[in-house]
């Protein structure tokens, strides 16, 4: 007789079998439950709507800053530093001095040399001084020589004529004053009276002033002639002129030549080493080559400076005027114009004005790119050399469906919108496929759908087909 509880036993295997097919059973079931429970689950969105219309297609530009004005500073000449007048951030001019070497030879050596210059210029004035004296005595020699008694006689009347001719002159003059001077009184007397105009009395003045001066002309052009008629009796008595006095005057005149060449030559050795001393104590000042802020300083007061070291000791640039080289995509060539206005934005100053300078002629072949130089006027001091910078570059206008840049999401291997179908209150979500064409910032230029069509901006990568959505308010109501 079997047992009971042998009655109840079941094969294991049947019972695993079961037990499996109630768990699938019950998988099924939840996973069905989750799908319809996150299809029925609302979601509040921000929605806008895709339109037809135009967007403007730019292209980055970045490059490092450069100053057009910058140098570096190495010492010319060996020796000590003796000062240091200049720390990193100094504003400095061309020319200022900013390190002083120890002079003290080069300074001795320069005041012996300026002294010895001053000697010779000196030496060459007073030959010249010499030579020309000479040369005014045989001159004046060769004169007296050539005159004769006939010419020293001819030029006496002829003075005496001229004395005649002014005395002439004076009578005239002093007659024609007398009468002005009459006839001013007179119309002055007149004009007291009311008898004649003011005008009448001013023309009676004007002349009584100008025949004055005539008078005062002539009387000086008479002492003039008798002054040239004492000279031509003088020189009449003076006619004879021994030769030997013009040969005398010529050897004087030819060594006083022969010493101002002589002393050229001393000037000219004087000048060079005046130069070079000079030279050496201005090589002692290191000065700045152009105007700028000082960016580096590898100097101390002691230092043992070499000549045209490896490191230079200062460093300046001159920030107010910058350029920025930056590569481009060769397709936008066409577009780029010389003399645009563009916008620079580093991480020290947004908004900053630039220009485009030129287009560099030439693309790099492994890149396919091309360079746009853009010059910054920096007057407000913005920014520095080497600040790494980026602009926009307009390029051209697109046209077609436009939708705001946050609707456009991106998934792998996929870039879709998701469309609101519905009411504010209530609606459901549809993803589309579109081909994202150029986007920026705010909006993005797609394919793949119509205008009017209302898309979600905000979380639409997280939605599914025909999940349900509301409208969210702005104001945080729902």
């Amino acid at each position: 007789m079997k047992d009971k509880g042998s009655r109840l036993r079941l094969p294991v295997g049947i019972f695993l079998v079961a037990a499996t097919l109630a768990a699938g059973t019950i998988g099924c079931g939840a996973e069905k439950q989750t799908v319809e429970t996150e299809t029925k689950k609302v979601t509040n969105v921000e929605v806008g709507s895709s339109r037809q219309g135009s967007i403007l297609q730019e292209t980055n530009l970045t490059g490092h800053v450069q100053a057009l004005k910058k140098a570096e500073i190495y010492p010319r000449v060996a020796g000590r530093v003796a000062e240091v007048l200049v720390r990193e951030g100094d504003k400095v001019r061309q020319g200022q001095v900013l390190v002083h070497l120890e002079d003290s030879t080069q300074r001795s050596n320069f005041e012996s040399a300026k002294a010895a210059l001053a000697q010779a210029e000196a030496a060459l004035v007073q030959a010249k001084a010499s030579h020309f004296s000479a040369e005014t005595a045989v001159e004046q020699a060769h004169e007296n020589l050539g005159i004769t008694d006939v010419s020293a006689a001819m030029e006496v009347q002829k003075a005496r004529q001229g004395v005649i001719q002014a005395q002439a002159s004076l009578a005239s003059a002093q007659a024609t004053y007398d009468d002005a001077l009459y006839n001013m009184h007179r119309q002055q007397d007149l004009f007291a009276k009311d008898a004649v105009s003011s005008y009448d009395r001013e023309q009676a003045e004007l002349r009584e002033r100008t025949s004055f001066q005539q008078l005062t002309s002539a009387k000086s052009a008479l002492q003039a002639a008798k002054e040239t008629l004492r000279i031509a009796e003088a020189n009449q008595r003076q006619v004879a002129i021994r030769t030997g006095d013009v040969k005398v005057s010529q050897a004087t005149a030819r060594q006083a030549l022969a010493s101002i060449q002589q002393a050229e030559a001393t000037l000219q050795a004087a000048q060079a080493a005046y130069h070079a001393a000079a030279k050496d104590l201005e090589d002692m000042s290191i000065k700045s080559p152009i105007d700028g802020t000082i960016t580096s300083r590898n100097v101390e007061i002691g230092n043992a400076l070499v000549a045209s070291g490896e490191t230079p000791i200062l460093s300046v640039v001159d920030n107010s005027t910058l350029e920025m080289v930056a590569p481009i995509d060769e397709k936008f060539a066409p577009y780029v114009k010389t003399g645009a206005d563009l916008k620079v934005n580093t991480s020290m100053a947004e908004g900053v004005p630039a220009q485009i300078l030129e287009v560099v002629p030439a693309s790099d072949p492994s890149s396919h790119t091309i360079k746009v130089r853009l010059r910054i006027p920096n007057e407000k001091g913005l920014l520095v050399d080497g600040t790494y910078a980026e602009a926009r570059l307009p390029i051209q206008r697109l046209e077609g469906v436009i939708v705001p840049r946050t609707a456009v999401n991106m998934a792998v291997g996929e870039v879709y919108v998701v469309a609101y179908d519905g009411d504010p209150q209530g609606g459901t979500a549809k993803k589309y496929p579109v081909t994202m064409t150029y986007g920026n910032a705010s909006e993005a230029l797609v394919t793949g759908i119509d205008p009017g069509l209302t898309v979600v901006t905000s979380g639409g990568i997280d939605l599914l087909d025909g999940q349900a959505l509301r409208v969210a308010q702005k104001d945080g109501k729902k």
